[in-house]
């Protein structure tokens, strides 16, 4: 049999990745049987004494310190005339060397982001480039983190999809949650499905928990057993973009419904396995809902998301491509995944049309090696601290993170077979946000509290938003 041209392509295409990865693991390898070299000592500017943010820098704050190259950060002051006259963004500790990234120069105007009054927030709206004006806020001066949990039925990691009378029994152990939400204050999203809600033992404690949080109730959809019910002709999870409108729109109606009985009127949003199409967006925007996280980064599977090249951070999505910017009336807020460079989603999706490489390999590469999650359940604290420093380098403003109810109960997925897990998993959680609070200056907001800070793009400066409103 012939080799046609397109074959021979993709085969040398797969041939040139493996020895990329064989090749990188072999001088890896090398890398580690060196002794470490030893570093050249550099010279780094530090605080002689702690400077508090918005104090202008006089000379005699500062001192000239000998480091190792390999310890000084990008963007280092390496001398005090530099910064004489600036102020800086955040608290300098002192003994430790100052980067540019920490300042702020008087000399070309101010910035906003130290100026902003207690009980307000600086906000920035997308402007045109001509109209914009830069340099006001600056990413990183301010994280918000955005904990959503799907409270759903049991069962989700059999393999199933059943349609009637599924327990709920995991959601009882929400509960354990609170030392740490309590402690750090964080504000979950409580995105419920509609077998959750259809078990009224639930719903005091969703509730309670609910206010106990400063938090809120969403709705989480379900499309396999939210009723009603039609024959398909696919396999299970059916794709929304493969139900019919009048189907899904039902389906919607009732998962809404159901939780109206619980005394709560929905605007938060997401669409179980992340399958949010246009079809599905577009129903959306008929309802009240506000604000959606059904946009997965890097990430592609059946009757899932097809998002390899989403954005990571909220925007308004055009409403025939919910993965590009548009007019739409909600915000769309990505779970945080990182691609390792910038634009490669985009990349593995062009690849994967021009070759003839089944989806599962760019899905497997996509997901395991070429990304980076800050999602608790998917990665360790390591990467987790990655993902975020990343996300903020950037320029990311909101750090989006979520877990399942039933991974919270012993049994309930498979990497947590027993109450020793669920508890090393807790204590991960725990470190992560305790790191996100003390380091990265964050404050934890429900789904609708984002979309309050989020304005449709408007030829207009920044906004000062009152956070109490």
């Amino acid at each position: 049999m012939r080799m046609t041209r397109r074959l021979a392509l993709t085969i040398a295409v797969a041939c040139g990745l493996l020895a990329a990865l064989l090749t990188y693991v072999y001088l890896r390898g090398l890398e580690r049987q060196q002794p470490p070299p030893v570093a050249p000592e550099v010279q780094a500017v530090t605080p002689v004494e702690p400077i508090v943010a918005g104090t202008v820098i006089k000379a005699e704050m500062l001192q000239l310190q000998k480091i190792p190259a390999d310890q000084r950060a990008r963007g280092a002051v390496t001398a005090v005339e530099q910064i004489l006259g600036d102020v800086p963004t955040e608290d300098l500790p002192a003994g430790v060397p100052i980067t540019m990234t920490q300042m702020a120069s008087r000399k070309g105007g101010v910035v906003l982001s130290y100026r902003v009054p207690p009980g307000m927030r600086a906000v920035t709206v997308a402007v045109g480039p001509v109209v914009g004006v830069a340099g006001f806020l600056r990413p990183g001066d301010h994280v918000d983190i955005m904990v959503t949990i799907d409270v759903e039925e049991d069962g989700l990691f059999s393999g199933r999809y059943d349609s009637h009378d599924i327990p709920a029994n995991n959601v009882s152990g929400l509960g354990i949650l609170d030392p740490i939400f309590r402690d750090l204050g964080i504000r979950p999203t409580l995105l419920v499905s509609y077998q959750v809600a259809c078990h009224q033992l639930h719903h005091e404690l969703l509730m309670q928990l609910s206010e106990k949080w400063e938090g809120e109730i969403g709705a989480h959809l379900h499309t396999w057993n939210t009723p009603p019910f039609e024959p398909s002709p696919y396999a299970k999870p059916v794709p929304s973009e493969l139900m019919p409108r009048k189907l899904l729109t039902a389906k919607l109606e009732n998962l809404f419904e159901a939780i109206n009985r619980m005394g709560v009127d929905p605007v938060s949003f997401s669409m179980g396995r992340f399958n949010l199409g246009p079809k599905m967006l577009s129903i959306l925007e008929e309802t009240r809902i506000q604000v959606d996280s059904s946009i997965a980064p890097m990430r592609r599977y059946y009757g899932g998301p097809a998002h390899l090249s989403a954005k990571t951070d909220p925007y308004f999505p055009n409403s025939k491509n919910p993965l590009s910017p548009g007019k739409s009336k909600i915000l769309e807020v990505p779970i945080t995944i990182l691609p390792l460079r910038p634009r490669l989603g985009s990349f593995l999706e062009h690849i994967s049309e021009i070759f003839i490489i089944p989806h599962s390999w760019i899905s497997w590469f996509a997901r395991d090696l070429a990304s980076i999650p800050a999602q608790p359940m998917l990665t360790g604290l390591g990467r987790l601290k990655a993902a975020v420093r990343l996300h903020r380098i950037r320029g990311g403003n909101v750090v989006t993170t979520f877990f399942h109810s039933s991974e919270l109960m012993p049994g309930g997925c498979p990497q947590h077979p027993t109450e020793v897990h669920v508890e090393r998993f807790l204590r991960k959680l725990r470190r992560f946000l305790s790191w996100l609070r003390s380091e990265m200056n964050v404050e934890s907001l429900t789904m609708s509290q984002i979309r309050t800070i989020y304005h449709q793009p408007s030829p207009s400066f920044g906004k000062l938003t009152d956070e109490s409103s």
